[in-house]
């Protein structure tokens, strides 16, 4: 059991990272960090840069870290589509190169986080991405990144996470993510708006249910799958999302009008609106909707999670009150409504 094995982290600072460092927390944990240490309850974390040999560890550090590792756990990488293409690649195409590097100098099975967009577009799709849409860059990387594994010789599983909502029951989450992003400018009652298209599946996972699909598949050391941990076909549209945010507001004595949808041409005429909430709002927007254009033709995401349930004998929480507890936390953490006077 992993319980008992040293597993190495990389990426415990992230979205991903720091749902897995609740589920794995009384496991010995090495965290390989980039920035700031982050406080290990039952591990350690060591500083480093996995873009550089020897992930910039001096030679018998990097020793010493591969004789302890038993298992390497890889969520780093750059997953904002803004970033240029040179930091995209460096990060994640070449970190991963040198986390490969360890898991073979350790003789250790690596449990490799991808992406649920690499193959997001149907096969019969009359839509492809290509160089006019941001989201390409990054799909690109985290593919060639996919396929360096592969033919590694690495033993390696491939986890393709999904969009993180909060904990199901608390709806807590460490980082916002973009689906979070677009609720909070919804709740706001500010801006009644989204940037897509109504019926667009919005496939999340709660982060909770997320955790333990990876912790059991690393329990199990199932090693040579691959697993999507999203919901597929059972997720969320744009238009339930926006109907709970509704519903979710009048609940609390903060009523909105029903968002209305907006496109690319709309962003310049409704900056007033937009320019209201903060400056980096209308960069979010202006990404969300290049990534609805480039995915108006997606197909529905594979699904792994109830093979996996039925399976490990893991939690089903509904969808759509994992999401409304996501608002619940995320309206009162910036001071929105207080659940004690609601």
């Amino acid at each position: 059991m992993s319980s008992k094995r040293t597993i190495v982290l990389t990426g415990a600072s992230g979205v991903v990272g720091q749902a897995l460092l609740k589920e794995f927390e009384n496991n010995r944990l090495i965290c390989l960090v980039h920035r700031q240490p982050v406080a290990i309850p039952n591990g350690e974390s060591v500083p480093c840069d996995v873009t550089q040999p020897r992930l910039g560890l001096a030679a018998g550090a990097y020793a010493d870290l591969a004789r302890r590792a038993d298992c390497v756990i890889h969520a780093a990488a750059v997953t904002d589509w803004d970033q240029p293409r040179e930091r995209l690649r460096t990060v994640n195409i070449e970190g991963t190169r040198n986390v490969l590097e360890l898991a073979r100098d350790a003789g250790a099975p690596l449990y490799h986080m991808s992406t649920s967009f690499i193959r997001a577009i149907a096969d019969d799709a009359p839509v492809e991405l290509d160089d006019s849409h941001i989201i390409v860059d990054y799909v690109t990387s985290k593919r060639d990144t996919d396929q360096l594994v592969a033919e590694s010789g690495v033993p390696a599983t491939i986890l393709r996470p999904t969009n993180l909502i909060g904990d199901s029951a608390t709806g807590e989450i460490a980082q916002s993510q973009v689906v979070q992003l677009t609720a909070e400018f919804v709740c706001r009652g500010k801006v009644p708006l989204y940037p897509t298209r109504p019926g667009t599946l919005v496939d999340v996972v709660p982060q909770d249910l997320f955790a333990k699909a990876v912790r059991a598949i690393v329990d199990a050391e199932d090693v040579g799958s691959e697993y999507w941990l999203t919901y597929g076909a059972e997720a969320l549209t744009v238009d339930d999302v926006m109907e709970l945010c509704v519903e979710f507001m009048a609940r609390i004595g903060r009523p909105i009008a029903p968002p209305r949808p907006v496109d690319a041409g709309d962003l310049d005429a409704l900056h007033e609106e937009i320019d209201a909430l903060s400056p980096m709002v209308r960069v979010i927007f202006g990404k969300l909707v290049e990534l609805a254009e480039g995915l108006a033709a997606c197909g529905v995401f594979p699904s792994s999670l109830r093979e996996l349930q039925a399976r490990y004998g893991l939690p089903d929480p509904p969808l759509r009150e994992a999401y409304v507890h996501g608002l619940e936390h995320l309206t009162a953490s910036k001071g929105l409504w207080n659940p004690a006077h609601a």
